[in-house]
Order: structure tokens, then C-alpha cells, then sequence
């Protein structure tokens, strides 16, 4: 598989008893867990084979929104009270690595990279469980 990152982290942390969404790169394939914040309890598992077109696109996605430019980390303004979500990514795809911790503050262009993973998933992420709306 060309397209293959050698590394994809993905962990978006819900408040408010949405628990935590995880997607983690295991060999060829990606596996999607929903855990429960409070006891650590696997709520639902995804285990996910995506095609070499399907990274192809994911990439060019990358590279069209400024991906690999993203900075460490995004936090809110110092007065700012946040109550929001937290989203940790970890990717190693050739010579490019990018780690990047938000809470609260976001790259510009987070909704894309969203779009984009939920697509070529048929999950969504940014939501408790990857059901989408209920």
C-alpha cells in the first residue's frame, strides 16, 4: 500500500459524558474505538480497511488544506474559560510527522481533515461514538 502512513493517532476527548472517540493505524487497517470517559469501558469498536485511492485522496486533501504545517499546540486565549473538546492527532506519513494537541482552539482548517477522515471512514468522529446526528 503506497499511500500508507507508517502512523495515524487520532483521539478526540468529548466533556459532558461523550466519552472518547480513538482511531488508531494497526497494520493495514484502521480501528475506531468509542470508550467511556468514566470507567475506560470499550462502548463500540470499527476495525477499517481503506483502499490505496482512498489514502490518495486523503493526502491530497493534506496537502491542499496546509496539513503538515499545523503547529503543536492549540489552546484558548489565557482568559478564556473552556469547556470544549479536546482532539490529539499523531501522523507519520514518509518524511512528514505531525503531532497537535487542541483544546478548545483549533487549526483553521480542522473541519476539513474531519471531513475528510469521516468520509473515507463512514464515521464521524467529531461526534460521541462516530454515529453521526442523532
Amino acid at each position: 500500500m503506497i499511500f500508507l502512513p507508517e502512523k495515524l493517532e487520532l483521539e478526540c476527548i468529548f466533556f459532558g459524558r461523550g466519552g472518547v472517540n480513538e482511531l488508531i493505524l494497526k497494520e493495514n487497517n484502521l480501528i475506531f474505538k468509542w470508550k467511556s470517559d468514566s470507567t475506560d469501558k470499550i462502548l463500540r469498536v470499527v476495525e477499517i480497511t481503506l483502499l490505496d485511492d482512498e489514502w490518495s485522496y486523503f493526502w491530497s486533501k493534506m496537502e491542499e488544506i496546509g496539513f503538515w504545517d499545523w503547529s503543536e499546540q492549540y489552546n484558548p486565549p489565557e482568559n478564556m474559560c473552556v469547556d470544549g473538546h479536546i482532539f490529539i492527532l499523531k501522523v507519520k506519513y514518509q518524511d512528514k510527522c505531525l503531532e497537535t494537541r487542541c483544546r478548545g482552539n483549533y487549526p483553521e482548517n480542522l473541519n476539513v481533515f474531519l471531513q475528510t477522515i469521516n468520509e473515507i471512514t463512514d464515521l464521524q468522529l467529531d461526534t460521541p461514538g462516530g454515529f453521526g446526528k442523532i
